[in-house]
Parts: structure tokens; C-alpha cells; sequence
């Protein structure tokens, strides 16, 4: 990518992944190496339907994330504390922090997802912990 280059893509206009972890989420790649060349960041927007828990609950390893509420409302888990989110909220998981989240409301609940390291995703860049119910 070149520098200084203003890059511009709407919510809608991501990438749809075909993924199969975390199960109950639809997540569209904003912005990563492959797409527009970032370095260190990743963004992306997960969606997470009515009534939906994304499971299982995971860490990412030595991994920031930082969680924008676009829309929606549920409820965060991490380690093993809980707090209601809505549209307007941030949320920070610190690095090898379990997380997870909880649609509770009647609309989709829509996340802006930013990660520290392009390879969040990579197998070896988290865990799953199968032993939390949420």
C-alpha cells in the first residue's frame, strides 16, 4: 500500500469470511494486510443475531482488541466478569483475556472489532476454552 494514501471502506463493504470460529457470527474483514495493506492493525465487523452467544469463549494470544458498539445491545464476558453493552459502548479485551458476547436484544448486534496484530485470526494466535458457559 502506498504511504499517505486515504482508504475509505464503508461498514457494509467489507469482506464476508467464511468462518467457522467463533460459531454465531458473521464477520466481514475491513481492513488487514490482504486488503489494504496494514502492518499492525486489523479491523473488521462481526454481527451477532438475536438471542446469539458466540461460542466457544477464546483468548488471543498477547493480542489487544478493542470492541465498538455500532448497534445492538448483549452482554460481555471476561474472565469471568459480565457487563451490559449497547450501541455507543467501547469494550477492551487486554491480551490472553477469555471473551465472549451475548446478543440480548431484539436487533442484530453489530461490532467494530479492532486487533493489534494482523494475525488474530492465524491458527496459533488464540485458544478456545470450551470449559466457560456463558
Amino acid at each position: 500500500m502506498a504511504e499517505n494514501k486515504i482508504v475509505k471502506i464503508p461498514l457494509d463493504g467489507g469482506k464476508d469470511l467464511n468462518v467457522t470460529f467463533p460459531i454465531g457470527a458473521r464477520v466481514s474483514m475491513l481492513m488487514d494486510a490482504q486488503t489494504v495493506g496494514t502492518r499492525c492493525l486489523t479491523e473488521n465487523v462481526t454481527r451477532v443475531a438475536p438471542g446469539v452467544t458466540l461460542q466457544p469463549c477464546h483468548s488471543h494470544h498477547d493480542i489487544e482488541e478493542i470492541v465498538y458498539v455500532v448497534a445492538g445491545e448483549g452482554v460481555i464476558w471476561v474472565d469471568g466478569e459480565t457487563g451490559k453493552i449497547k450501541a455507543g459502548d467501547s469494550v477492551l479485551y487486554p491480551p490472553n483475556s477469555k471473551h465472549t458476547v451475548k446478543n440480548t436484544g431484539t436487533e442484530t448486534l453489530t461490532l467494530l472489532c479492532f486487533f493489534s496484530n494482523p494475525n488474530y485470526r492465524k491458527d496459533g494466535a488464540y485458544s478456545t476454552h470450551q470449559e466457560v458457559s456463558f
